[in-house]
């Protein structure tokens, strides 16, 4: 009975047609992935044969087969197009070195998951601009002149995004590109010290600091095709 009620069901005009949206979400995502992955492998000859040995090689593997769910249920259900990429690039770099994932490499697909386009932008954005923001006055007078003093000052303080658009290193919507912010550093993407043009501060909002994941997140963001 409920296999005919479900037969019924898939029958449905508007369930049809959202399953066939759903069909093709999917089979995009999948192949993105999958591209990204297999340019990874750094195989000569014929790459698709070669992309589903070395898959089935390493799916072979206890360790192998939780790695490629985990990655391909994170990539189904992303919101971001450039997301599902990197976790191809993950897919591909654990595949290589036939290994499980690393714990930055656990971390980081999870935030790809939950990460939106705008969000991978706006941190590209700001580690690409920030040799654009001058280094806060206050900062500067306490420094006196010291490198060693100032490059130590500037390690201790967060960057605000606000210096970013009073300089021009960025445009658009303050109020969006905040939003993203704290969704970085929810994700542990980003992180930020209560410090401010060397002083204390009683609010993070619209601060950050960069972090070696999000360097490295960078770093493979620019290698996606």
């Amino acid at each position: 009975m409920l296999e005919v009620a479900s037969d019924a069901v898939d029958e449905i005009g508007p369930v049809k047609a959202l399953k066939s949206i759903w069909d093709g979400i999917v089979s995009r995502k999948m192949e993105s992935v999958f591209r990204n992955c297999a340019k990874q492998l750094d195989e000569d000859g014929d790459i698709e044969e070669k992309f589903k040995e070395k898959l089935d090689h390493y799916a072979s593997s206890e360790f192998g087969q939780e790695t490629v769910y985990s990655l391909v249920q994170k990539s189904i259900t992303a919101d971001s197009k450039e997301c599902c990429k990197i976790i191809g690039i993950l897919l591909g770099l654990a595949m290589s070195e036939d290994r499980p994932l690393t714990q930055e490499e656990r971390v980081l697909s999870e935030a790809l998951r939950l990460m939106t386009d705008s969000d991978l932008d706006l941190l590209n954005k700001l580690y690409l601009n920030y040799g654009q923001v001058p280094v806060h006055p206050e900062i500067l007078k306490q420094a006196d002149g010291d490198q060693q003093k100032l490059k130590e000052q500037v390690q201790r303080n967060s960057l605000h995004i606000k210096d970013y658009y009073d300089c021009g290193a960025l445009s658009g919507s303050i109020e969006e590109d905040v939003y993203s912010l704290e969704r970085l550093k929810k994700l542990d993407i980003l992180v930020a010290y209560s410090v401010y043009g060397a002083r204390a501060v009683t609010t993070t909002r619209g601060l950050f600091k960069f972090t070696p994941l999000s360097v490295r997140l960078i770093e493979l963001s620019s290698q996606v095709v």
